[in-house]
Formats: C-alpha cells, sequence, structure tokens
C-alpha cells in the first residue's frame, strides 16, 4: 500500500521506539528502505510526510515548493511545541526574500577570518572549564559543566554578551526547544527578545567587535535590518546555536568513551580532530528531530502527491546512515575521507553558524583527552537518559570520573 493509500490506522506514529541510546530507531531504516516517503504523524498527531533516504532529504531541504512559512499559521500542521522548528516560521508572502536579506547580512559575521580570531577565545574557555571540572569531587556530570556551558560561552561570546547573563541564555534556548509544554517555550522566547532589545540599544552606544554590533551598524549604514528582525536572527542564533551543540557535546563525548579504538586514533593524532567532528556531526544525535518544511503548491515528487500546506519532516539523521551514500553507516568512523552529512542542512539554507560549532567541537577534541586521559564513564551506559522533552536531544546527565 502506497503513503497516499494509507488509512488512518495504518499511519506510522511519531516518536519511534529506540532500541539504545545511541541506535537509530529501527522503524526509520525500514521506511528509509521500504517507503522512503511516508505519511506519519507527529509527536503532537498532525499529519506529515516524513522523509528518510539521503538523495531525498538532500532535494528537498532546497527545492523551491517547499518553505518554512504557512499560508495559515494558526491552523498549519506541526512537528512539535517548540518554538524553533515546531511549526511554521516567517511570513509566507515574503518569506524567500526575507531568507535572502538574512543570510547577506549575517553571513559576513560568520568569515573565516572571525572564527579563527575566536579560536583562542575559545581555547581559553575549554581550558578554563576543564579545569574547574578537573577540581570537582568524582563522579562529576559532563553534562551540567561542560556540555551546556561551553556551547553558551562560546555563542555568547560571537554575540557579545555579558559573561553574568550567560546562564539565563541557556535557560531560556533550552526552554523555546520544550517539546510538550507550548507555554513554556513561547514564554521562554519572549523574554530572550525583550532581553536582546535592550541589548541592541547597549551595542548602538557600546559598539565592540561582535555579531550583534554587526548588525546594528548595518541598521545605521542601511537602514536594514529592524530591531525586530536583528530580535529574531540573535534569538535563532542562540537557541539553534546552543541547543544543538549540547546535544552533540554529549554524544561527542559519549561516542569516543564507548569508542576506545577511534579516541586511541584520536590522541595518537590530534589532528583527526576535523574529520572526527563531521563524524560526531554525521552520527549523533539519533533522534526522530526532523527538518520541517511546508509545501507552497501542489506537486508530485516520485510518484506522491503534496498537497499545498502539507508538513514535510525531512530526518537527516537517516538520511547520515543511509547505506547507498555510506559506507558501514552505523559505524562511528573519524577517519572517514567522503562524509556529506545532512546534519547542517545543504544548499540556501545551510547553517549559517556551521563554521562556530565545527571550531568549538575541533577545540574541545583536541584538548578533552590530553587534559583528561583518563577519562570513563561513571555509570553503565543503559543508566543514561536522553532528554526526551527537548527537541535536539542529547542526556539529562552524563556521569564520568577519570
Amino acid at each position: 500500500m502506497s503513503a497516499a493509500e494509507s488509512t488512518d490506522e495504518s499511519i506510522p506514529r511519531l516518536p519511534f521506539d529506540q532500541s539504545g541510546l545511541m541506535e537509530l530507531p529501527p522503524r526509520f531504516a525500514e521506511l528509509r528502505e521500504n517507503d522512503p516517503i511516508v505519511k506519519v504523524l507527529t509527536p503532537v498527531g498532525d499529519p506529515a510526510w516524513l522523509v528518510t533516504r539521503h538523495e531525498d532529504v538532500k532535494k528537498l531541504i532546497s527545492d523551491a515548493r517547499l518553505g518554512r512559512s504557512h499560508f495559515d499559521p494558526p491552523n498549519a500542521p506541526r512537528y512539535s511545541a517548540a518554538v524553533i522548528l515546531g511549526g511554521p516560521r516567517g511570513e509566507y508572502e515574503t518569506e524567500v526574500v526575507d531568507h535572502t536579506k538574512a543570510r547577506q547580512v549575517l553571513i559576513p559575521s560568520f568569515s573565516a577570518q572571525r572564527m579563527r580570531s575566536l579560536r583562542p577565545r575559545i581555547q581559553r574557555t575549554v581550558d578554563e572549564l576543564l579545569s574547574r571540572f578537573q577540581e570537582l569531587p568524582q563522579p562529576a556530570d559532563f553534562h551540567q559543566e561542560i556540555a551546556k556551558r561551553l556551547p553558551v560561552f562560546v555563542i555568547s561570546e560571537l554575540l557579545g554578551i555579558p559573561f553574568a547573563d550567560r546562564e539565563q541564555l541557556g535557560t531560556w534556548s533550552q526552554g523555546t526547544f520544550h517539546t510538550s509544554d507550548q507555554q513554556l517555550a513561547v514564554t521562554a522566547m519572549l523574554e530572550m527578545r525583550e532581553y536582546i532589545a535592550k541589548f541592541i540599544e547597549l551595542k548602538r552606544a557600546e559598539p565592540a567587535d561582535d555579531v550583534i554590533t554587526d548588525l546594528v551598524l548595518k541598521q545605521q549604514e542601511t537602514g536594514f535590518p529592524p530591531d525586530d528582525a536583528i530580535q529574531t536572527y540573535v534569538s535563532t542564533l542562540i537557541i539553534a546555536g546552543f541547543e544543538t551543540s549540547v546535544s552533540f557535546t554529549d554524544y561527542g563525548t559519549l561516542l569516543f568513551l564507548r569508542n576506545p579504538d577511534q579516541r586511541a586514533l584520536l590522541e595518537a593524532d590530534p589532528g583527526l580532530a576535523p574529520r572526527a567532528v563531521e563524524e560526531i556531526l554525521r552520527f549523533a544525535p539519533a533522534s526522530d528531530a526532523c527538518i520541517t518544511r511546508y509545501a507552497r503548491t501542489d506537486f508530485e515528487y516520485k510518484g506522491t502527491r503534496i498537497s499545498e500546506g502539507d508538513l514535510i519532516a525531512l530526518s537527516p539523521q537517516t538520511a547520515n546512515r543511509d547505506p547507498r551514500v555510506f559506507r558501514e553507516p552505523e559505524r562511528f568512523d573519524i577517519t572517514r575521507n567522503e562524509n556529506p552529512h545532512m546534519t547542517l542542512a545543504y544548499g540556501l539554507h545551510y547553517c549559517i553558524g556551521a563554521p562556530l560549532v565545527r571550531v568549538m567541537l575541533d577545540v574541545l577534541y583536541q584538548t578533552l583527552f590530553a587534559r583528561l586521559p583518563g577519562l570513563r564513564l561513571a555509570v553503565p551506559i543503559d543508566e543514561l537518559v536522553s532528554r526526551n522533552n527537548v527537541l535536539t536531544g542529547g542526556l539529562t546527565s552524563l556521569p564520568v570520573a577519570w
């Protein structure tokens, strides 16, 4: 039976059962092989088309017939209650123009030169966090002390956020990704935007070498972006950059602790760190989080009829383990030469913050095991718990000793 002919009783509903902490739910692989574009129900019960093959995810991410906005936002199908990635975003009539303008304004702030200038500060942050970590009683929680702190410190450094406010930013960011409590998610977003609005005024009075100042100066020069757009850009950078990086840091560390052969390769050759980062991005997190798009017109894709307004759920995690593209896709292998993972999207929607994520993880994993050569899990792996109420996953804790 094709996806279009499925009855309500036959429609799979997310989330699918996961067999292990780092294993992709088996149902994803089954659908990728047998029904790669299939009607499903999202975690909140709305209908969507789930796309699981690498070729299809890559094509549809940048397909002009799809967008992030919806012609009827209040009644649009939703993936989750999360503010970011949970439902439609942006203005339907102006989405393409708005997206193009946003990228033109933001991409220069993530230049190679700025990433190089940030690297010493990121190294200093990593060293300070690890020094503090080493003084804690053992076992200590790597998730709480490193994974939750490092990304918000680094992103705040880039944006020019005061040190004293960084913990609060992390709290707001996690709140916006809450998948079941929409009021909590909305409140967190509103409070963050109010904070950013005040900070825009501060940067007008006291410009510095940071992204918020870049945007304020661009506004003064050209009249764009307006304040509300700056609030949107900055809040999105904080939220998306923080929560996804927490997850990558949790899972990346766990992957090395579970795969001592790969850890030994990295320790013997720290130059493998960039490839290790790409493999972490490919392999983790193994969750049901999807890139969401809405059909802007009726069209047919590989025999499936898509209707205007339909929700399309693109699964990068399933695409990242597609055996058509990756050799031994279920194996964590930091020596991969070709690694065209879809974690950071593709094309015109490629993640603007990707250079920052890469340099942060590169610094961390070139430093971590040199500083803590005895690092090991302090509990059996089956006692670790995923953050199921946060769209980006990650762990509730990661107890380690050294």
